[in-house]
């Protein structure tokens, strides 16, 4: 009869301790596999489209500026936009920008029609349109540079990271965030104020791939939850076997 009782005793602790063991592996399968790929994915595109608009900028201010003239165009602004770098160039015809396209590739550049900008200087003449723009493109070159080395370590101890980087009018708008005139202050140190406005950014996907994985706060990823569940089951079945041993100890 005792042995009667400590066997049934037994299937209750082994049913229990398999059920929260087949809960703990239905939790594990139902994790989606490529979630944390999907994430490093976008995080690894928007860095790939940042360098690519590097390499633009480095084209318009180095090798492509004579190219450019000889021609006969210019150009007004990079900047990236959805899943393209834009790239606006006056005066805009396809000629023009299937030179582009031919010089850096078009999957990831998209060629627009710019707006032409012209600075007055304080003596009431017109500055050279031409060089002006290659003063622009070469600061959007420069800062873009320090953001994607160098400055990043830098930003971050300081508080603040670059959302993004454009020619708009006459200066190179740098979107900050989170923004205070000390952030600004900073950036304005490093590069000046005569050609660089930096403004409210709004905040978009991080850069690096690391940062991007990091779970959010107060969630607990999926199968770490399995792994808790089965470190139950399996102390549950060794408790059942503990006080079933002890229950028929005492009753000898």
């Amino acid at each position: 009869m005792l042995n009667q009782v400590w066997n049934t005793r037994w299937v209750k602790v082994l049913m229990i301790g398999s059920c929260m063991m087949v809960m703990a592996a239905g939790a594990a399968m139902a994790a989606p596999e490529d979630a944390e790929w999907v994430t490093i994915q976008i995080a690894a595109e928007d860095q790939a489209l940042l360098n690519k608009q590097k390499e633009i900028d480095d084209y318009v201010a180095g090798a492509g500026k004579n190219e450019m003239a000889e021609q006969g165009f210019s150009v007004t602004h990079t900047g990236v936009v959805g899943d393209k770098v834009e790239v606006g160039i006056t005066p805009y015809n396809e000629s023009f920008a299937d030179f582009l396209y031919q010089q850096l590739g078009e999957e990831e550049m998209l060629v627009v029609e710019g707006e032409q900008a012209v600075l007055l200087q304080a003596t009431g003449a017109t500055e050279d349109p031409v060089s002006s723009e290659d003063q622009r493109s070469a600061k959007q070159g420069e800062i873009d540079a320090y953001v994607a080395g160098e400055g990043k370590a830098e930003m971050e101890a300081e508080g603040f990271s670059v959302t993004h980087t454009g020619v708009v009018g006459d200066k190179v708008e740098v979107g900050i965030t989170p923004f205070n005139e000390q952030h600004a202050n900073f950036l304005y140190d490093k590069f000046g104020r005569d050609l660089v406005e930096v403004v409210e950014g709004e905040q978009a996907i991080l850069y690096g791939a690391e940062a991007a994985v990091e779970p959010v706060a107060g969630t607990v990823p999926q199968s770490n939850a399995a792994l808790w569940i089965s470190i139950a089951a399996a102390l549950a079945i060794i408790a059942g076997i503990l006080i079933a041993s002890r229950k028929r100890f005492i009753k000898k």
